[in-house]
């Protein structure tokens, strides 16, 4: 067992707790157990998830452990999904009232290449009710917080995926994006710098923003982590043939947004 303080491990890319968890230096249940406790002790404030499955992650947890082969790329590994997608068995609201009590009799596409992987799901993350905005001051589940600056919006829809990585309560947590979704929280709350993004093909299991934006603004499913190497064991699970790499730092979502990533930033969240 490695010394290592409960936040460091939760911090850590997740290359590097892939390396642990596979030499049994550290376990993937007293890793999941690190994460339920910052998620326990933090997200009152933050309202990065809607749902946590403590005792569902800590049983996959303990599987992974008493696993005697490695499951795939991303065994024993936490990670949180963003609540517009569907997951087997666990409630999946998109954010709204009006699906606050549908549980989902199957896994989106993504989830499934997950848990193929060996991931262990944490929870779904906070939105922007149908990620229908880009602040995340969800009225339905409480207004999700940027971990910097707590008083200000965390960018959206993807807010709460972008605030589980960037305040160590997962080390990965899978969004989606059709007009800056994932972008956006991902220059606002600074740690996660790139996301590697698949139009996907099988959008099925997912709760769409819109039927139809133009063809050049499909749904996109990507994963935000706290570095680059770390997104990739995740993206390789469901990403398509044809990725799309997009490049997020401050200046280029401004930029591109026409000013308005900026206001983002600086606008006030709903108490």
């Amino acid at each position: 067992m490695v010394e290592t303080a409960v936040d460091e491990l939760c911090f850590m890319p997740a290359t590097e707790l892939l390396g642990l968890i596979a030499t049994r230096k550290v376990s993937s249940e007293e890793v999941t157990r690190g994460f339920l406790e910052r998620i326990a002790r933090y997200d009152p404030l933050l309202r990065a998830f809607i749902t946590v499955d403590a005792e569902g992650a800590l049983a996959q947890a303990r599987a992974a452990d008493g696993s005697t082969h490695t499951k795939g790329p991303m065994h024993g590994v936490p990670v949180a999904i963003k609540d517009n997608i569907a997951t087997r068995g666990l409630r999946t609201t998109a954010g709204s009232r009006v699906l606050a009590n549908w549980i989902p009799s199957t896994d989106a596409p993504v989830v499934s290449r997950l848990k193929e992987a060996g991931a262990i799901i944490l929870g779904k993350t906070n939105m922007h009710e149908f990620a229908y905005g880009g602040t995340c001051t969800n009225v339905e589940f409480g207004a999700v917080r940027n971990p910097w600056h707590t008083d200000h919006v965390p960018g959206g829809s993807s807010g709460g995926s972008g605030v589980a990585v960037a305040a160590g309560l997962a080390t990965l947590a899978l969004g989606t994006d059709t007009a800056g979704s994932v972008r956006l929280p991902a220059g606002v709350v600074a740690r996660p710098r790139r996301a590697d993004a698949a139009h996907s093909r099988r959008r099925r299991a997912a709760v769409q923003r819109a039927r139809r934006l133009g063809a050049d603004t499909p749904d996109i499913a990507a994963s935000l982590a706290d570095r680059f190497p770390s997104a990739r064991p995740g993206y390789r699970r469901y990403a398509s043939r044809r990725p799309t790499r997009v490049l997020l730092r401050r200046a280029s979502v401004r930029r591109r947004s026409r000013g308005r990533g900026c206001l983002v930033r600086f606008a006030r969240a709903r108490r």
